[in-house]
């Protein structure tokens, strides 16, 4: 059996405006286009390495990715290679500071322009988007495995199997066939697979294996009047979002007909998180205009997910990189 997590959803971030100032986006159903593109990228990227744990196929997945990829080309969004990413963005002093290279290509960086005016003013947006490939090891993704035995009886109804909490500035959703709440009983994975099964049904000893597989993209904002050189450009605003994929199963035994019948239930659900301000290139020109506007940065800072009777499995804590040659 497999095992999983438990984490809960947190991220740090301040709330102080600028003065009255009018902020249009240029890029419009472009800039919404590329962003759905991407979060379907992250949901398969999270779902291949789960299956990959599994020893599942995820050759259709993979190709599905690499259509997205094409996709995002077409809509202008440049992929760059880590060289790539240290020779514009890693060595300018002006820009961020100068750390060694990565020792590997273990990312896969995206470029992508778009234009935001604030009191008729246009300014240029570079959005640098770093998130995981799926077949080697980096630091924005990982899969941990663990299993939770319950220590007394329990109705189906009352015993929690998956729970996540969140801070008040992370969104999060979780979804699955169980119906999307932010905690799931046994009785709420049983009842697809048990037809015999009620909120009452007693259950005892139960032992659940859970797995767990996260992903984090970071979204590193560039800004510069436009029209100006290059070198003027400044990096003024960060932004992760994790999503997470998680697969767990538990027995659960039935009274029919005079005798006893096992079953295992095995569910799949899925929490993505996303700090308020994420991707926010509003947010990258008012920190350009005024470097002391906050927040400088919406970060997802840590997960929490609990398993059986609420007990805390772990905590996945993202990476939080304060520049593009951080991930790695």
């Amino acid at each position: 059996m497999k095992r999983i997590i438990s984490s809960l959803l947190s991220a740090i971030m301040l709330a102080v405006s600028l003065p009255i100032t009018a902020y249009a986006e240029s890029g419009g159903d472009k800039e919404t286009i590329i962003e759905e593109l991407f979060d379907k990228r992250d949901h398969l990227n999270v779902s291949i390495m789960l299956d990959q744990e599994l020893g599942l196929n995820t050759l259709d997945l993979e190709t599905e990715i690499n259509n997205i990829n094409a996709q995002l080309k077409e809509l202008g969004v440049e992929q760059l290679t880590s060289e790539e990413v240290q020779e514009r963005f890693g060595s300018c002093e002006d820009i961020i500071p100068y750390i060694e290279k990565p020792e590997s290509n273990t990312v896969n960086w995206f470029l992508d322009n778009d234009i935001q005016s604030a009191n008729g003013v246009a300014y240029d947006v570079q959005t640098l988007t770093a998130t995981a490939k799926t077949n080697v090891n980096s630091n924005l993704k990982g899969t941990k495995n663990i299993t939770l035995q319950t220590k007394k009886n329990w109705t189906a109804g009352a015993l929690k199997v998956l729970e996540v909490a969140a801070n008040k500035l992370i969104s999060f959703a979780i979804s699955s066939n169980a119906g999307a709440k932010t905690a799931k009983t046994a009785y709420d994975y049983a009842k697809a697979y048990l037809s015999g099964i009620s909120t009452t049904t007693e259950i005892s000893d139960v032992e659940a294996s859970y797995m767990v597989s996260y992903s984090t993209t970071v979204k590193f904002k560039f800004v510069k009047k436009r029209g100006q050189p290059e070198s003027s450009q400044q990096m003024t605003f960060i932004s992760t979002r994790c999503e997470v994929a998680v697969h767990g199963s538990f027995p659960v035994f039935t009274y029919k007909n005079g005798a006893t019948h096992p079953n295992i239930i095995s569910y799949n659900d899925r929490i993505v998180a996303t700090p308020s301000g994420y991707n926010s290139n509003e947010n990258a020109v008012k920190l350009f205009i005024d470097p002391s506007y906050t927040p400088a940065f919406a970060y997802v800072g840590y997960i929490d997910i609990y398993g059986l009777e609420g007990q805390k499995v772990t905590t996945l804590s993202p990476i939080c990189p304060s520049y593009p040659t951080q991930v790695f």
